[in-house]
């Protein structure tokens, strides 16, 4: 193989690194784009109207782990259902548990969410919905 073929490969291995390493570290600079790229969705959606029993959660993407409190009253981790591989952290109220029902009217929900590599880096996303 020539020299300038070399360096060509070189230079554009150089170019996919420096592309990644930028893209990595404005993910770790901004909470609000990590949300939006690892939140697929929060359940209820913003300002939805659900169920005095309702599931409120948020759907992430694989790899990821999350934790809730809603009205700032945080779920213990053995009331938080968690369906394996599809990245989903829900909560239903019930007897029994941390809420028994959401409160009528406007109601707001906190994820709390990491990447299992990485548990240390913590992100936050917060929307509200009402139930009735």
């Amino acid at each position: 193989m020539s020299k300038p073929v070399r360096y060509t490969i070189y230079a554009v291995i150089g170019l996919v690194v420096l592309a990644a390493a930028v893209a990595a570290l404005r993910l770790e600079d901004s909470p609000s784009q990590a949300s939006d790229q690892i939140i697929e969705a929060v359940i209820p959606g913003q300002d939805e109207k659900t169920l005095l029993q309702g599931k409120v959660g948020v759907d992430l993407i694989a790899g990821w782990d999350a934790e809730l409190a809603i009205n700032g009253t945080p779920i213990p981790a053995d009331q938080l259902n968690k369906a394996n591989g599809l990245g989903q952290v829900l909560f239903q109220p019930g007897v029994g548990k941390e809420l028994e029902q959401l409160q009528p009217g406007p109601n707001c929900a906190t994820a709390t969410y990491w990447q299992l590599a990485a548990p240390d880096q913590r992100f936050t996303r917060t929307w509200c919905f009402t139930a009735a």
